[in-house]
């Protein structure tokens, strides 16, 4: 602080906040002096007056808040006239900087110098004699004149615009953050903090920030701000704090507002739809989507078929591949795609996929089976099966209207379909077709008077073993009596098996030379009954198992199973299949899946049994006639390939469809009438349809 001293007789006190002493004349006399301070050696002149002691730093003097004193407190005397007027000029080693100010300090306190000016590197004001200015505050020819310029201390303040913000969720949003600095031009490190998740890096329930730059080197930064998908919606209060070296903490307050995000979610109206192997197709292969909006959603929608990791699905696609959704519960039809790439990976099970439905970073998706049936050629058949074996498909069957006979091979390999035989003099009508691996022939069997046809070169060209005609007969029965009429035939365990489905055909022929000749085995009829018909015949666990109906005196049916051993001696006995209310199917197929080390059994009305046997059997039924999608029909043939069992249906084209023995579905083929024969071969399902096979995929 400084004192007044009157006894001294001093003049003026000049206090400019300098922190060093020293100068000209500092012993008294002239009108200029000069004074070391920490911040450069500062220079008086007077106008007016002259110094009795020269300028020195006075002592004790702290600066007001928020100013400092580069240049210390500096004290000097001058002579006036009395009641005269000093101009005093102070000249700084720098420019003043921009917000000092000029003050005296009088009686412990600052005041304002009226009508001082600082212009570049000088200062000039007035002290009168006896002035408010004059520190002794008489016209006694004394001006104590104590001054000081005081520069702003360093500092800054934060501001953010806006000062509110709203991002969606999945959103982001930025802030602009303006640093006011005063005299500081040092480095500001930025932080955000506030009731909400805040985090570093990106995260679905967390609220990412990022200045830039950080630490701010200039007078803004941008905050960024990556809203995460889960974020809970509603209002957060921020913070954005900044720090600098040796200053205190600047603050700034944000809103932050997160909102719903818009969004959507659909489903659809069947878990599985059938298409074709036709990229152009467009019947029954559509499925139709529901869409349900939240907070407003609307816009462009992509779609596309990924397996369960979320990859493409070669050889499928969807048509069209992107929708506008403009409302809530908007709905479209799009079709489901096959084309040639198709792996046989989903051959007659399926392949699961999931519909995805994609706008900017929102996904939805729903499961979807899609299974591939295509019709294959043209035939004019109405009864026909079909079998697999060295790399064909080949198709037996007879034109009931016209009673030709004909067998059409299809290959695979090549998508060819061609007919191979034709006739219609022969005295039976082929029903059915198998393929002996051991001696590479294909056969035909046919009923009526009977008909047997082999083929030693893959089904090209064929022999009739028997029911040609001779025209020296008058008729099919005056030329073969009883005949051996035949509806069934398949290669079993080590030999071709055939039978009939007439009545009282208990009889079992096998052949072990390719089908060019035969002989049979009769099923025994247990007591109480008196006649039967095998039906169906597979071998398992090392034994044959045959299916079929017994009949009572009554002409009544029952379900019969026959096992054997040796396929020599049978052991034959009735068993119960469960009651509808259309009444209990019997068997019409049985078939072992050595994969699942299980049997599997068909029959009317929707009947399937299994069994880990052969012996012991769980049924259920696949019957509705009231509601299509729960009714198979009369279930006719079996296959099993690529992991899955396929029954085939004598009521319409449809097929029943287990991977797991334990699960089971239905699948409208949408290929002609029925899918009465089922085969599978090089990777590929078949099932006939009263005349060209369907093929999956």
């Amino acid at each position: 602080m400084l004192r007044k001293t009157a006894a001294m007789g001093l003049l003026a006190g000049l206090a400019l906040l300098l922190a060093a002493c020293g100068g000209q004349n500092s012993g008294g006399g002239g009108s200029t002096g000069s004074v070391s301070t920490p911040g450069g050696q500062v220079q008086a002149a007077l106008q007016g007056g002259t110094f009795t002691q020269g300028p020195t730093v006075a002592q004790g003097v702290t600066p007001p808040q928020g100013f400092q004193a580069p240049y210390g407190a500096i004290a000097f005397t001058a002579q006036v006239p009395q009641g005269g007027t000093l101009t005093v000029t102070l000249t700084f080693p720098s420019p003043i900087p921009q917000g000092a100010v000029l003050k005296k300090y009088l009686n412990n306190a600052w005041q304002d110098v009226p009508g001082a000016q600082l212009s570049g590197n000088t200062a000039t004001y007035q002290v009168q004699d006896g002035g408010p200015l004059d520190g002794d505050g008489q016209q006694n020819g004394q001006v104590v004149d104590p001054v000081a310029l005081l520069t702003p201390a360093p500092s800054y303040t934060l501001s953010l615009s806006p000062t509110s913000l709203t991002v969606q969720q999945g959103g982001q949003g930025q802030v602009t953050v303006s640093l006011a600095r005063q005299n500081f031009t040092g480095d500001v490190t930025l932080s955000l903090e506030g009731n909400a998740p805040l985090a570093t890096s990106p995260a679905p329930d967390k609220i990412a920030w990022s200045f830039s730059p950080n630490p701010a080197t200039g007078d803004q930064a941008t905050l960024t701000l990556q809203v995460g998908q889960s974020v809970t919606a509603g209002d957060y209060a921020l913070t954005v704090r900044g720090q600098a070296q040796g200053l205190q903490d600047q603050t700034a307050t944000l809103t932050l507002r997160v909102q719903p995000q818009p969004s959507f979610d659909f489903s659809l109206d069947r878990s599985s739809v059938v298409t074709r192997q036709d990229p152009n197709y467009q019947g029954n292969n559509r499925i139709h989507l529901t869409f349900t909006t939240q907070n407003g959603f609307q816009g462009q929608v992509d779609l596309s078929l990924v397996d369960e990791g979320g990859n493409p699905v070669q050889g499928l696609s969807l048509s069209p591949t992107s929708l506008n959704v403009t409302g809530n519960g908007q709905g479209f039809y799009v079709y489901v795609l096959a084309d040639d790439t198709l792996p046989l990976s989903g051959a007659g099970k399926g392949y699961p996929v999931r519909v995805r439905a994609r706008s900017g970073n929102l996904v939805r998706e729903q499961p979807l089976t899609v299974d591939v049936w295509t019709g294959v050629g043209v035939a004019d058949l109405n009864f026909a099966r079909v079998a697999y074996g060295n790399g064909i498909f080949v198709v037996a069957g007879a034109d009931g209207y016209t009673g030709y006979s004909r067998v059409y091979v299809h290959n695979p390999q090549d998508d060819s379909f061609n007919k191979t035989f034709e006739d219609n003099t022969l005295c039976g009508w082929p029903r059915d077709v198998a393929y002996d691996p051991d001696h590479q022939t294909w056969v035909v069997v046919g009923y009526l008077s009977g008909l047997i046809m082999v083929s030693a070169d893959n089904a090209q060209t064929w022999q009739i073993v028997y029911g040609a005609r001779n025209p020296d007969y008058p008729s099919c029965s005056a030329q073969y009596g009883d005949g051996m009429p035949l509806h069934r035939v398949r290669y079993v365990n080590d030999r071709l098996w055939a039978w009939s489905e007439a009545w009282n055909s208990q009889r079992l022929y096998f052949s072990q030379d390719g089908g060019y000749n035969w002989n049979f085995v009769p099923l025994p009829i247990p007591q109480g009954y008196v006649n039967l018909q095998i039906k169906g015949l597979t071998f398992g666990q090392g034994k044959y198992v045959a299916v079929g109906v017994l009949f009572d005196s009554g002409s009544r049916a029952y379900p019969m199973l026959a096992t054997s051993t040796d396929g020599s001696n049978w052991n034959v006995t009735p068993f119960t299949t469960p009651q509808t209310p259309w009444g209990a199917g019997t068997p019409s197929d049985v078939l072992y899946v050595p994969d699942w080390d299980t049997f599997v059994m068909v029959g009317g009305l929707g009947l399937l049994g299994t069994s880990p046997d052969g012996m012991n059997w769980d049924f259920r039924n696949f019957y509705n006639p009231y509601d299509y999608n729960q009714d198979v029909g009369h279930l006719t043939g079996l296959a099993y390939g690529n992991g899955a069992v396929v029954a085939g249906s004598w009521s319409g084209p449809k097929v029943l469809v287990s991977t797991d023995d334990q699960n089971w579905r239905i699948v409208d083929t949408n290929c002609g009438a029925s899918a009465m024969s089922v085969a599978f071969g090089g990777g590929i399902f078949a099932h006939t349809s009263a005349g060209a096979p369907c093929t999956s995929p």
